[in-house]
């Protein structure tokens, strides 16, 4: 039967969407950039830009492009003709593979090239609206064996991590970005293997367990599809995170109250009350972080449960807080959701802000700029080196104040 021309006989069948002309094509190309995502930049010859993994600034490579979207193309890397003196080989096996491991995108880099591209990325971005200089990244003194927690899956046959862009799963023999305790627990599940329990039954989703560890759990005590108590993932790092809080707000004369907000289960908290804040309203989203900042009793330290992802809510915390003087942020990756409340906060004059992605710390940033406050300093770090990842520390104070 023709359907050519027949409406009434299309109506109802699912139509497939027409291809781009570039879908398919292979071309060569040199990298000009690395974009945000961690994806090399690839401009083709009609002038559409293609992203593609495993490539890096300068190298001319051959790609494939697979999907053509509304301004660009999402390709697929397969040679590196040319290689940037950048590139190195990874001592990962998994990572060598096909299909490779997921989880560390930039293993084939230098490690100072990836801290050179992550700086380059938060002065391009901050540059749009503040000329505050941008101090250098904080590179990670352990560049490998530095991940004190780890989210494992399972099928009951294997148990390791998810390949780039697929559900399929690496059997992770090692890993050599985990510390040698949660090193230790994946030895101590791949013991297990064979494994019934850890198959789902729910064909609804994926049939694979998740199976969460870190360096404070009991070896071979592990709660299947529980996910653990949040906490940063590079010891290390995480000290530079709260020695950054201690020397912006070190000359904080003010004694006024301070308002955090997603504490966690008090990481930086206890940071605040060691710099000597007498009073410290500490909020949290999740019932079981309070809880454990509340069992620590720290001084002046009150804990409170909000959700801080709702603007009326947060509404009735600023405004039994309106003598709150310091405002310490530590939002999840999607920014702060709710920011009017905040910006509307008439009391506050120092703002130390951490956050855990760029895109939407600046543009939380640009907004308190926007509301009458300026930005002091700009402190990027590594967190997860082989990674496009970068932390940010950024300090904001209101402009009758500022250098005060």
């Amino acid at each position: 039967m023709m359907y050519r021309n027949n409406p009434r006989a299309l109506k109802g069948r699912k139509q497939q969407k027409a291809t781009h002309p570039l879908e398919g094509q292979t071309f060569v190309g040199v990298v000009k950039d690395v974009a945000p995502n961690g994806s090399a930049v690839i401009e083709h010859a009609s002038g559409v830009a293609v992203f593609v993994a495993g490539a890096w600034v300068g190298e001319t490579v051959r790609v494939k492009i697979d999907q053509f979207k509304k301004r660009y193309a999402v390709g697929t890397l397969l040679e590196v003709i040319n290689a940037c003196a950048e590139r190195v080989t990874s001592p990962c096996q998994h990572f060598n593979a096909e299909p490779s491991c997921g989880g560390c995108a930039w293993q084939f880099v230098d490690y100072g090239a990836q801290v050179a591209i992550k700086q380059l990325w938060v002065e391009r971005r901050f540059g749009r609206f503040t000329d505050c200089i941008v101090a250098p990244v904080k590179g990670s003194e352990a560049v490998w064996h530095y991940r004190n927690r780890a989210e494992f899956k399972s099928d009951g046959k294997k148990v390791g991590f998810l390949a780039a862009q697929s559900n399929y799963l690496i059997d992770v023999i090692s890993c050599p970005v985990l510390n040698e305790s949660v090193d230790s627990h994946l030895q101590r599940l791949r013991a297990t293997l064979p494994n019934q329990a850890w198959r789902s039954q729910n064909k609804k989703h994926s049939n694979m367990t998740l199976l969460a560890v870190d360096d404070d759990l009991e070896l071979g005590v592990v709660t299947p599809n529980t996910r653990r108590p949040f906490k940063q993932a590079n010891a290390g790092q995480n000290q530079v995170l709260k020695q950054w809080l201690s020397d912006v707000l070190a000359n904080d004369n003010t004694g006024g109250k301070v308002l955090e907000l997603f504490c966690g289960s008090g990481n930086f908290t206890k940071a605040l009350c060691e710099m000597g804040y007498k009073e410290i309203v500490a909020a949290e989203v999740a019932e079981v972080a309070v809880k454990a900042l509340s069992e620590q009793k720290l001084n002046g330290v009150s804990a409170v449960q909000a959700n801080l992802f709702d603007a009326q809510a947060l509404s009735q915390l600023c405004e039994q807080h309106l003598d709150a003087k310091t405002l310490v942020l530590d939002p999840p990756r999607d920014g702060l959701v709710c920011i009017e409340p905040l910006l509307k906060h008439q009391g506050i004059g120092r703002i130390a802000y951490i956050s855990c992605d760029l895109h939407t710390c600046a543009n939380d940033v640009e907004q308190f700029v926007s509301a009458g406050y300026t930005v002091e300093a700009i402190q990027p770090v590594d967190m997860f080196p082989h990674t496009p990842h970068v932390e940010l520390c950024v300090l904001l104070q209101r402009k009758n104040e500022a250098s005060s």
